[in-house]
């Protein structure tokens, strides 16, 4: 922090005070954040507001589902030796991506929800 010194009696003030928005002096109130400050607030909370982990997550769930139906149809498609498409093959590791692909989704959406109800909280 830069020095500042309090508006009434114009004495420096320390930490504490610039902390308390109060000089511990004469008691004048004043505002604790200098207008260098409070443009690194608001470019920190507008970085905040970004959702990175809901997004990373929604990325994950998208590549699960299609990696695996890419995997799903290769497993069904027969032995190697001749392609052979079988439902049953293909419906067991399909399940099992649906259900990991939806729930990286939907951990996505809660993250999601959860910073807008931080950001209208603010």
């Amino acid at each position: 922090m830069s020095d500042m010194y309090c508006p009434k009696c114009k004495t420096l003030l320390n930490n504490d005070e610039k902390a308390s928005g109060k000089c511990f002096n004469c008691g004048a109130s004043f505002s604790s954040v200098l207008p260098e400050e409070k443009k690194n607030t608001q470019t920190s909370d507008a970085i905040s507001n970004e959702n990175t982990v809901g997004g990373i997550l929604k990325a994950i769930g998208i590549l699960i589902l299609i990696i695996g139906t890419i995997g799903s149809i290769v497993i069904a498609g027969g032995d190697g030796y001749r392609y052979e498409f079988s439902f049953a093959r293909f419906i067991l590791p399909e399940i099992g991506t649906i259900v990991s692909g939806m729930m990286f989704l939907g951990f996505a959406e809660i993250i999601q929800l959860l910073q807008d109800i931080k950001n209208k909280l603010k």
